[in-house]
């Protein structure tokens, strides 16, 4: 009777382990330094501007640079998204929080729901952070891994994870299936509403004292 159980158990023990081999991220360098939630994501002019072409299969775009950025917070909420063109070049969506929105003592309570590339947040009575604090110190990003060795290590990543990210904010236009398209990031911490959300070209990610580029 329990024959049958071992075998489908060790089949998906061994597929499992095959996955997470072929997809484990190589550490590209190794940082000590503390990774402060405290700081404001930090955002400068890009020293040589670029757009950089990309192609998927019907899609046709090339992404150009707006600003530097980088993040240290802790990850509040991460959904997978497989429909809509902008899927095709980045499939996952971080909200991500900084202050006092990346301690767990005052977000445990935070309820967040991520949907059609937006999030929207229900504040607990118990929370200790007024809702215009928390709109102003969380953001959905739309990341976009560089380098196939960041999408393995963004793979890994969970909620409440405190991760540092560097790279470029950028917009991204072109074409799909014929028709033109356009997508623009945000270039403020501070608003909200419809095309608040920042579109993140990630160069390298940082998870404890590990960096994967």
């Amino acid at each position: 009777m329990w024959r049958p159980i071992l075998i489908i158990l060790v089949i998906f023990a061994v597929l499992y382990g095959a996955y997470w081999y072929m997809n484990k991220p190589e550490i590209t360098e190794i940082d000590s330094s503390f990774i402060n939630t405290e700081k404001v994501p930090f955002q400068s002019v890009v020293g040589r501007p670029f757009s950089k072409p990309l192609q998927v299969g019907s899609l046709d775009v090339s992404l150009s640079s707006r600003a530097n950025y980088s993040i240290s917070a802790r990850i509040l909420s991460k959904r997978k998204y497989v429909t809509g063109w902008e899927s095709k070049i980045s499939s996952w969506d971080y909200v991500l929080g900084w202050g006092d929105a990346a301690k767990i003592n005052k977000i445990e309570n935070l309820h967040i729901r991520q949907t059609v590339r937006w999030y929207s947040y229900k504040v607990a009575s118990n929370i200790p952070m007024a809702g215009q604090y928390i709109a102003t110190h969380t953001s959905n990003h739309h990341l976009i891994p560089k380098t196939e060795n960041v999408r393995k290590a963004m793979l890994f990543l969970k909620k409440f994870d405190v991760v540092q990210m560097e790279g470029f904010l950028v917009d991204v236009h072109g074409n799909y299936k014929g028709r033109t398209v356009n997508w623009l990031t945000s270039m403020r911490r501070d608003d909200t509403g419809r095309e608040a959300c920042e579109i993140f070209l990630v160069e390298s990610v940082k998870i404890g004292d590990r960096i994967y580029k």
